[in-house]
């Protein structure tokens, strides 16, 4: 969530289905970088169908002394302002080592005179969270400074001002939905940029036959830092013989926990009762012959042909439960019915 978006995907194998998936992240634990799935065979019908999903990636760089976010406007103004949760202007990921806002090609750095600057050029545009919850120009020993108006940089201290939480991006996570209509469920993921923008894409597919579906939430984790060893424990999985149908993402409003609420369905193999096409010796007749033979030949379905002068329907029959009255009868034998 907080580095370079990088593509990466879950599939199945054709013929399967996706039970479950979670992260796996970096060994420092800074940067997400695939899914480990769970597949599940099934029986499914027809091409999987692709979904494109928007999410954001970015955070927001929050000062510990009074809550308040760092924040852009009008192009290169920083100023201090309430936490919004759809600000984009307040949303910062980290490229690398740079701090860029959501959206754009702005990069948190400090210029020659040691002042703020959204530029990607200036002097100084690396910058480290260090385990004080500093963030420091690693480059030299500057740090943010939430000051008396806004955000300004001093020397390195242990004092309040310098500190702040960064979000490990986690917070986009309910915008990227998962979810498959009818007996639909997912079939893949994937991770990656569309038109310049992190997307989730997803893949449904129909399945030939579907159990019951239950809503259940995974474990919830804590996400408080950017360190991702959490992120590594979010699962969203239905266990054996169960397929994913939806996925939403849910956070809290204190940016401590995440977890996914899902629902599951049962997968099952489609079933029909096919009659054998053999001969019975004592008869000379096939099975389905041999079974329908005392079936009136009036016996079967009948289907609406037209409305009479009363406005009520009239039936037509078009098929026969007696095996020989099918077989021997024409169209014009079909029997009608009607109702008083």
């Amino acid at each position: 969530f907080v580095s370079d978006l990088q593509t990466f995907s879950a599939n199945c194998p054709d013929g399967a289905v996706l039970s479950g998936f979670g992260w796996n992240t970096t060994e420092n634990e800074e940067a997400v970088t695939g899914f480990s799935t769970e597949c599940a065979l099934a029986a499914t019908l027809g091409a999987p169908r692709r979904k494109d999903v928007y999410f954001p990636r970015g955070d927001h760089i929050k000062a510990r002394a009074d809550g308040l976010c760092l924040t852009t406007s009008s192009g290169s103004v920083i100023t201090a302002e309430e936490c919004d949760e759809g600000a984009e202007e307040q949303r910062f990921y980290w490229a690398g080592k740079k701090l860029k806002v959501e959206g754009t090609d702005l990069c948190l750095g400090v210029q020659d005179d040691e002042s703020l600057a959204l530029n990607c050029s200036a002097k100084w545009t690396n910058w480290k969270l260090d385990d004080r919850n500093r963030l420091s120009v690693d480059s030299k020993r500057l740090c943010l400074v939430r000051g008396s108006n806004a955000f300004e940089t001093a020397g390195c201290t242990g004092s309040t001002s310098q500190k702040f939480t960064i979000g490990t991006g986690a917070r986009g996570l309910p915008a990227g939905k998962i979810s498959c209509p009818g007996a639909q469920v997912v079939a893949s993921l994937e991770v990656g940029e569309v038109k310049s923008r992190p997307t989730l894409t997803y893949s449904c597919v129909a399945l030939a036959a579907i159990g019951e579906c239950l809503t259940v939430d995974s474990p919830t984790v804590e996400v408080a830092d950017r360190k991702l060893d959490s992120l590594a424990d979010l699962t969203a999985y239905c266990g054996p013989m169960r397929a994913l149908k939806k996925v939403i993402g849910e956070y809290s409003a204190g940016g401590e926990w995440v977890r996914y609420k899902m629902t599951c369905c049962h997968l099952t193999e489609p079933s029909s009762i096919v009659p054998v096409f053999r001969t019975d010796k004592a008869s000379g007749l096939n099975w389905p012959s041999l079974i329908t033979r005392n079936l009136s030949a009036l016996e079967g379905v009948y289907c609406p042909y037209k409305v009479d002068g009363t406005g009520r329907p009239s039936f037509r029959q078009r098929s026969f439960w007696n095996q020989s009255a099918a077989s021997a009868a024409t169209p014009s034998q079909y029997n009608t019915l009607t109702f008083d």
